[in-house]
């Protein structure tokens, strides 16, 4: 069964960071999605601001679980980037 994320980024965001916890990788949540996840008022005017994506920090130990992890969530890394950026 295909996994279909879910549309609000900040429940993908829970999903994902719940998904994590259960298997004991250690991720965190960074950038304005943080901040709203942490201060909920955040999400109202005027701090309100739209949230287009999810950004992550996790350890460096962990890297091949956090990669297994995304790729059972059905996320793909994006090589041309991380080659770019020598995250690859």
């Amino acid at each position: 069964m295909t996994r279909v994320p879910h549309a609000d980024p900040r429940e993908e965001a829970l999903s994902v960071l719940g998904a994590g916890n259960d298997r004991g990788v250690v991720l965190r949540a960074v950038g304005g999605l943080a901040v709203q996840l942490a201060c909920p008022s955040a999400s109202n005017p005027p701090l309100e601001r739209p949230t287009k994506d999810i950004d992550l920090v996790g350890l460096g130990s962990q890297r091949a679980d956090i990669e297994r992890l995304l790729d059972e969530l059905g996320y793909s890394a994006d090589e041309s980037f991380n080659l770019l950026s020598a995250n690859g």
